[in-house]
Formats: structure tokens, sequence, C-alpha cells
């Protein structure tokens, strides 16, 4: 897991909104995601978040540009589960 500095995650969330820090928090975001995990498309989010977890100061971290990712899930078109459009477009 990448080590980033206070710069650099001031420089990553100007595009982004940082997902919970700290490993319980994050955990009970993948647990949430369990319950969709037949669906395609949440498993690509699952792997993103995971691809982009960074340690800052100590804790876990996932940084994503959210409007690139939302902006990919309407494309795609798919219908996915109310629960789970609430979690990322409402962040």
């Amino acid at each position: 897991m990448k080590k980033i500095t206070r710069a650099e995650l001031i420089e990553r969330s100007n595009k982004s909104h940082p997902y919970p820090v700290g490993d319980e928090a994050l955990q009970s975001y993948y647990h949430f995601f369990e319950q969709y995990s037949s669906i395609h498309e949440v498993r690509v989010l699952v792997t993103l978040m995971k691809l982009n977890e960074v340690d800052f100061e100590g804790h876990r971290l996932v940084i994503f540009d959210t409007s690139k990712l939302q902006r990919a899930y309407q494309e795609m078109g798919e219908v996915i589960p109310e629960e789970f459009a609430k979690f990322l477009f409402e962040q």
C-alpha cells in the first residue's frame, strides 16, 4: 500500500472525495458490498477501491475521482440496486 503525504492527499482530494479512513470504516463498506457481489459493477467498484487504498499517517484511505466513477456507471447504463446507488451517488 502506497504511503502518501499531506500534500499528496490535498492534491488528490481536489478532484475526489476520500472514502472512509481506517480499517473499521473501510471494512464496513466492503461488508455492505458483499450483498451485491453477484453484480459485476459492484465487483468493479470494490476492486477499484482496493487498488486505490493508500496509507495516510498510518490510516487506510481510499481516494479516486468520484465524478469519473459516477459517469462511468451512468454510461454503462446498468440498473444497480437503489441502496448501492445511494451509496455511490449521495456521498
